[in-house]
């Protein structure tokens, strides 16, 4: 497996598969499997060269899918705990008027 980070990109050292496949995983979403191609993780693009690093990448893609589940939980509570201080904040002015 090649591991790419998007900031060492160098079109120089990359063969034309592998810039085809980074190609594709620019458009692909984050945590996103491309059969055949890869997986892009954030910054990084996971790039299959085998078939076994098709097989662990598609496991993986559930893994992705649990992370960005649970980091939407943790927005969510972040966004609700904010809403009610801004609530709380709110019903001082109007008792203080």
């Amino acid at each position: 497996m090649k591991v790419i980070h998007k900031d060492e990109i160098d079109e120089t050292k990359l063969t034309k598969d592998e810039k085809e496949k980074v190609s594709i995983l620019k458009l692909s979403n984050v945590g996103q499997y491309v059969e055949g191609v890869g997986i892009r993780d954030g910054s990084f693009y996971l790039i299959a060269q085998d078939k076994d690093d098709q097989m662990y990448l598609a496991l993986m893609k559930n893994n992705f899918a649990m992370l960005n589940a649970a980091e939407e939980r943790k927005m969510l509570m972040i966004d609700n705990e904010v809403q009610s201080i801004i609530w709380q904040k709110l019903n001082q002015l109007k008792k203080n008027g």
